[in-house]
């Protein structure tokens, strides 16, 4: 029997503006959402173009050819639920001056390089997934709180 594979779509606080020049490229009227954009060589040198294009200077030179290719892929490939939860992760980052987790230095344990997107209030309080009701937390962290409310988290 094969073993099924539960491979997470992980992103990290590194990738978050390659991923926000990825989400720029999926606005752009040019860009054709085919995965044979990405296999012809002139259709991967035109999407590394306008990606480099969109990055912030001081990350030119940052990702690899190879990751931002298989990150534009990933992009297109996001179902709903995960391009809606993607899309408020990247509204979160450009409103932050230093993407991190919400709870860095708030409580006593080190954060983790994975992004999470925490709902203030918890799913199972009926806190849905919205920019209001959200911040950018470390999956580490994320997991820690569990159900737990904001405050009763940081005083353990």
């Amino acid at each position: 029997m094969a073993k099924r594979s539960s491979k997470r779509l992980i992103i990290t606080f590194d990738d978050l503006p390659l991923q926000e020049a990825i989400r720029k490229l999926f606005e752009d009227s040019e860009f054709v959402r085919t995965e044979s954009l990405l296999i012809e060589e002139e259709g991967r040198e035109w999407v590394l173009q306008k990606i480099i294009a969109n990055l912030p200077r001081e990350c030119i030179g940052k990702y690899r050819f190879e990751r931002i290719l298989l990150s534009v892929n990933q992009f297109r490939k996001l179902n709903r639920e995960h391009l809606k939860k993607r899309l408020i992760i990247l509204e979160h980052a450009r409103k932050m001056t230093v993407s991190e987790c919400f709870y860095r230095n708030k409580i006593g344990t080190e954060c983790s390089s994975e992004v999470d997107l925490d709902r203030v209030k918890p799913g199972k309080r009926g806190g849905e997934y919205t920019v209001e009701n959200t911040v950018l937390s470390c999956s580490k962290h994320n997991r820690q709180r569990g159900c737990k409310e904001v405050v009763e988290f940081w005083r353990q």
